[in-house]
């Protein structure tokens, strides 16, 4: 009998939707201008000796632009802001394309992109070819954390592609291109744009962590694991690399290496509440209930929400595994953990109750409690499937039918609800009903278990029409 699907390695990859949570910093971080940093001997050199060497994609420098770049330098290298206060008062209207880049680059390199960005447009609106300038308004939109993470692609993108089109692609346009691929679902495209990326900056770890993620998500978890383990070697308390190999290992069906994963993390005292939940899923793939127990447990005790539904999941699968001990341990805990707050999930944990009373055989127990949640939520799928149930082992057959009609009219409850009413039928020597009932089943989920049923249900009702 089918009541809930089991804990698989497939539903354990839903740890997967996580993939683009996991902190990819690339949006948040410095941006490592270090062609373009003032504080940077080299680049001001560059900037004020050959800026205008290519006077196609560099504008031409001013005597008063090199005057000003020449005052402002000695400030740089003490104290940026203390530079944007000097330059900011002198911008006008006349202001050159340099002197609007200038000062875009020194709220970059103050950690303000936002601020950054209208200069950005101007020495472009100056200079449309400006290739520095595109590259730096891309990825300021980027790092705007004031943006949604599409709405950052989508605004920086464009600049991205300019600068590669006028000749600048290197480790950091491609690598920034890749976060955007990476955000917008565009994994494979993602992938390539990492692997440009690490050819310029090999030793990016940005670059090595999105490739990692972006090969997870594009369903490439061997190549995957392979480059996290070349990670995790150069950073081996990563908590961040450990937790995407757990998802490759789950991936790659072996379960045990990612509760390896999850163990050391454990021992590094880094553990959260959802990496604690997803070490108990790992077990009972396992069949390991006592550990599973014990790790939802302790994402109890550390818990930073009221998610009651999240250790409900796990408490049911418990049951269907026939782990009562420890699905009412859980229970328990659930119940003793969140104390009053567990009032606005009061019919959610009567029913886990009643869904135990009916696994002790304490029917009349869980009659009544699915009669008061009923009372109150009557098209509750669960609950009607639950009744059903209780009534077929009551000997109610009758009522045991209609609760079993109405649980099927709830998507989630359907096929089970219908299974079991066949299930019921065939045992009363109803074969052509039973067999009706597996044929709708099929429909809804085919499979090769009850397509056998069903020819042995059609030969049943052939023998019984005959005799």
């Amino acid at each position: 009998m089918r009541v809930l699907v089991k804990v698989t390695i497939k539903s354990i990859l839903g740890l997967l939707h996580l993939v683009l949570l996991l902190p990819f910093n690339v949006s948040s971080q410095e941006f490592p201008l270090s062609d373009n940093n003032f504080s940077n001997p080299q680049f001001v050199s560059r900037f004020l000796g050959s800026y205008g060497v290519n006077s196609n994609l560099n504008p031409e420098l001013l005597q008063s632009d090199i005057r000003l770049l020449k005052y402002i330098e000695p400030l740089v290298q003490e104290n940026t802001s203390e530079a944007i206060d000097y330059l900011l008062p002198k911008m006008d209207e006349d202001s050159t394309a340099a002197i609007n880049f200038t000062l875009a680059q020194l709220y970059f390199q103050n950690g303000e992109p936002d601020k950054s960005i209208p200069y950005y447009e101007r020495a472009i609106q100056l200079f449309p070819d400006f290739m520095r300038a595109h590259r730096g308004l891309g990825i300021a939109y980027i790092q705007n954390e004031d943006l949604e993470e599409n709405e950052k692609c989508e605004l920086g993108m464009p600049f991205l592609l300019k600068a590669m089109e006028l000749g600048q692609p290197g480790g950091l346009v491609h690598g920034f291109m890749g976060y955007c691929h990476l955000v917008t679902g565009n994994y494979s495209s993602a992938v390539t744009t990492f692997k440009m990326a690490r050819a310029f900056q090999p030793n990016n770890i940005d670059w090595k962590i999105g490739e990692a993620k972006a090969l997870l998500a594009s369903g490439d978890y061997l190549y995957a694991s392979l480059l996290l383990d070349e990670l995790i070697r150069q950073f081996p308390q990563n908590i961040d690399l450990l937790l995407l190999q757990a998802n490759s290992y789950a991936a790659l069906n072996q379960p045990q290496e990612a509760i390896v994963n999850y163990r050391y993390i454990g021992y590094l005292n880094q553990s959260k509440e959802s990496d604690l939940v997803q070490l108990g899923d790992l077990y009972l793939i396992e069949n390991i209930p006592v550990r599973a127990t014990e790790s939802y447990i302790s994402a109890l005790k550390i818990h930073d929400s009221v998610n009651i539904e999240r250790f409900i999941e796990p408490y049911y699968l418990l049951l269907e595994n026939g782990n009562l001990e420890e699905a009412s341990t859980l229970l328990n805990e659930v119940k003793l953990t969140f104390g009053t707050e567990i009032e606005a999930y009061e019919s959610v944990v009567l029913l886990a109750d009643a869904e135990l009373n009916f696994q002790r055989e304490d029917l009349a127990i869980a009659l009544g409690q699915l009669r008061e949640i009923l009372s109150d939520d009557p098209l509750n799928g669960r609950a009607l499937f639950l009744l059903g149930r209780v009534y077929n082992e009551l000997g109610d057959f009758e009522r045991a039918e209609l609760y079993y009609d109405r649980a099927a009219r709830d998507d989630g409850f359907a096929y089970n609800a219908i299974v079991n009413h066949a299930r019921m039928a065939a045992n009363n020597q109803k074969f052509q009903k039973a067999l009706e009932l597996l044929l709708e089943a099929n429909e809804i989920e085919p499979s090769l278990s009850l397509q056998k049923n069903i020819d042995i249900l059609k030969r049943a009702a052939v023998n019984r029409r005959t005799n």
